[in-house]
């Protein structure tokens, strides 16, 4: 069938058929392919048979997704935390250059948190300052796990050299917990703020 009529698209319909790996595929065939001024365009139907049985296809704001949904950009400290290990989150926390950080979250050595991300996020960027009650000569580490593999590890953290790191783009392969850790010494407390998930 065509249709074609003065200011209006040239439409042509057909009734297009499935076979794949020469295995002929129930499919509703009735104007299951389009052309629209020479673009080709299959029906919803015809492109679910394309993909994995497994696999998705979600329409959200204008994009069709075959798979995992992309989420927005989220601050991580919104997430769900599966684990908390006494780690300590404040809405003011001041650093040890005078700067005050809302949203934050203060460790000391062995404090940990873990958030469950449900894979949705492919990577994670935050700062990392020290607080102002650390000692000085003292130091410690970040660490970060995806699925309980190591992806990060901080440069030696001390109250003195660090007055703001900052880390982007930090590759967490849409993993489903994501694990915060501190190590080194007791008398020195890194704060991570700024913290957010995105892809």
């Amino acid at each position: 069938m065509e249709r074609q009529l003065e200011n209006f698209p040239n439409v042509q319909l057909k009734n297009l058929g499935l076979s794949i790996n020469r295995t002929d595929i129930n499919i509703n065939k009735n104007n299951s392919y389009a052309i629209i001024n020479g673009s080709e365009y299959f029906s919803k139907d015809f492109i679910n048979n394309l993909v994995n049985e497994d696999t998705t296809i979600t329409m959200q704001n204008d994009i069709m997704y075959i798979g995992k949904v992309i989420s927005d950009k989220a601050n991580l400290f919104s997430q769900r935390i599966v684990d908390p290990n006494n780690y300590e989150f404040s809405s003011n926390i001041t650093d040890s250059y005078g700067n005050t950080h809302s949203r934050a979250a203060r460790f000391h050595r062995g404090q940990k948190v873990v958030f469950s991300l449900d894979g949705k996020y492919s990577l994670l960027k935050f700062k990392i300052a020290i607080d102002e009650e650390s000692n000085s000569g003292y130091s410690c580490a970040i660490s970060i796990k995806a699925d309980e593999q190591i992806i990060y590890t901080s440069i030696k953290l001390d109250k003195i050299t660090i007055k703001e790191l900052e880390e982007s783009d930090i590759v967490i392969n849409n993993c489903s917990r994501l694990e915060i850790e501190c190590t080194g010494n007791f008398n020195v407390y890194p704060i991570i703020y700024d913290a957010f998930v995105y892809n």
